[in-house]
């Protein structure tokens, strides 16, 4: 099934037996794939340690900080996360 997939989201938060995201996240991207097309993407988010992105063919895992507010701030946390999943597709949207 993997092999058909593009595009791969993951969530960490709820594994802690999950010790290095970007090793995972390598070899996640590197499975094999049919469509040789378009390369396959993973991305890990991590409540508040850094996301971690891999492309297919790019030797460096990418991982991007996340920006920590109080908890008085926060108003609807799956609001926020929808919000980038639309971001993240829009974007790709726009380059395809």
């Amino acid at each position: 099934m993997l092999s058909e997939i593009l595009i791969v989201l993951g969530q960490n938060s709820n594994q802690p037996q999950t010790t290095d995201v970007a090793t995972i996240a390598k070899h996640l991207v590197n499975l094999e794939k049919k469509n040789s097309s378009r390369k396959r993407v993973v991305i890990i988010t991590q409540g508040t340690d850094a996301t971690v992105v891999a492309i297919q063919g790019d030797d460096e895992v990418k991982q991007y900080p996340v920006h920590v507010i109080s908890q008085e701030d926060v108003v609807d946390t799956t609001a926020a996360g929808y919000a980038s999943l639309f971001l993240f597709f829009t974007t790709l949207q726009s380059d395809i």
